[in-house]
């Protein structure tokens, strides 16, 4: 104090970013003096600010006589966030990798993978614990807590190998990783090097098959998981459980038949007969049956399907329809009549198995009266008790069914914006045909069409500029 008499302090303290900062604004002492740092101390502690308090920059307020204004004179130290423990994966888990394109604009196979192989011994997971967060202050040194943080359960090991010390899975045998929220696998895969004919016979497996060369007309394959050739395919059978990956095309001459309840890729399709449950990908396909309940694209910018009958129930992609010459060409997509049968066959057996069981309940009671009251043979307590297990049975055949029926509708949902779309050349002599409706090409190639239905349910043919 200038004066030696009592004076009070002109300011205030704002707090602000809910108590993280502190603001000292200071008006003019009425006596034209120079306020103390323990004036402004004071005004501090009766705030209840304590923490994180920038004395220098207090002191060159009172000093430069910063009037008028706010200036930040305490930070709180915000808490310090941590991390959750995670698994990092040392193997591709990008199998379905998106295919090269070629220098002529085909797609080139060769690039993709269907799934993922290690070696005994590599190293396949590594677990990285949690970091705990710290916990920081307000300007009133009041406890700011950091985020807890969670660890993950330890994954289930299958012929792989877990040390707890450095917390890394290695994988104890040759084959596939296979990876859920609670289990890390390797199953086998049956790997061969050279080509497949018939002095080696048929493959069946329980698992993934890679055949690193070409497969000769009459083996065939059956796996419960995936087929991969790097080859060609000549006049064989493949039956998979999961997808089908031919890098070297299908030569089918009219002997080849493909299933898969997952997808097919291949570098072409020639003369073959195709069944999947997923999707079809190939540069063309020449002159075959082929059905899939998912897409089909012809690829890369020679893309063509000429010939045979191509069905993707949510679609077709192409270049190319057709040729020149007119060679018939039917591509389909949407619900055929034969997919509404089905539907109807199951809607029937559900039907007539639940008046069955319905009968067979009736039955029960009736016995069941009978060994109450003591007037049931021997026979009818044996026939009972068989009636009881055949109608577990009934019971687990419709709920199988429903659940079949239930699949279908979800399909036939997914299918009701079903399109074709020719982003080239639909030539003279494509048959194209959307659920129950066709409509042929019998004039000039059109150029740059998509079909499908309009807002009254009729199949039409429009042009598109910009196709997604």
């Amino acid at each position: 104090m200038s004066d030696g008499n009592e004076r009070r302090l002109k300011g205030a303290i704002s707090l602000k970013n809910k108590d993280m900062e502190a603001w000292l604004r200071l008006e003019k002492p009425d006596d034209g003096g120079q306020y103390t740092y323990a004036e402004v101390q004071e005004l501090l502690d009766k705030m209840g600010v304590v923490f994180g308090v920038n004395s220098s920059r207090i002191s060159a307020m009172i000093q430069k006589g910063i009037y008028g204004r706010e200036v930040l004179v305490a930070s709180g130290r915000p808490a310090e966030e941590g991390a959750d423990g995670y698994y990092e994966y040392i193997f591709d888990m990008e199998t379905n990798k998106k295919p090269a394109i070629r220098d002529d604009g085909s797609v080139d196979y060769a690039s993709v993978n269907v799934i993922t192989c290690v070696n005994a011994g590599d190293i396949i997971a590594m677990y990285h614990p949690a970091v705990k967060g710290k916990a920081g202050s307000t300007v009133k040194a009041k406890i700011v807590p950091a985020k807890p943080t969670k660890e993950l359960k330890p994954l289930y090991p299958v012929h792989v190998t877990y040390n707890a010390e450095n917390m890394i899975y290695r994988a104890d045998m040759d084959g596939r990783v296979e990876l859920t929220k609670t289990q890390i696998k390797i199953t086998d895969v049956q790997e061969y090097t050279d080509d497949i004919d018939n002095v080696h016979g048929d493959v069946v497996f329980k698992g993934d098959v890679i055949i690193h060369g070409n497969v000769a007309p009459g083996v065939k394959i059956i796996a419960t998981k995936s087929v991969t050739i790097d080859k060609a395919i000549e006049m064989s059978d493949i039956e998979a459980g999961e997808d089908v990956l031919i890098r070297g095309g299908i030569l089918g001459n009219g002997k080849c038949r493909i299933r898969a309840k997952g997808s097919l890729k291949a570098d072409f399709i020639e003369y073959a007969e195709i069944d999947v449950d997923g999707d079809i990908e190939a540069n063309y396909i020449l002159d075959s049956r082929v059905n899939a309940k998912g897409t089909i694209t012809a690829t890369g910018k020679t893309g063509t399907i000429l010939g045979g009958n191509v069905y993707g129930m949510m679609g077709i992609n192409t270049m190319i329809a057709g040729n020149d010459v007119g060679v018939k060409t039917i591509i389909a997509a949407g619900i055929r009549d034969s997919v509404y049968q089905a539907k109807y066959a199951i809607e029937r057996q559900i039907k007539a198995g639940e008046e069955i069981l319905k009968s067979m309940e009736a039955k029960e009671e009736e016995l069941e009266r009978s060994i109450r009251l003591g007037t049931a043979s021997e026979v009818e307590e044996k026939q009972k008790a068989g009636l009881v297990k055949t109608k577990i049975e009934r019971k687990a055949g419709l709920s199988g069914l429903k659940a079949q029926l239930q699949e279908m509708q979800e399909m036939f949902e997914r299918c009701k914006d079903s399109k074709i779309y020719v982003e080239d050349s639909a030539y003279a002599g494509t048959v194209v045909q959307l659920d129950d409706q066709q409509m042929t090409i019998d004039e000039e190639p059109k150029r740059r069409v998509e079909f499908k239905k309009d807002s009254e349910g009729r199949l039409i043919m429009r042009g598109v500029t910009n196709y997604a």
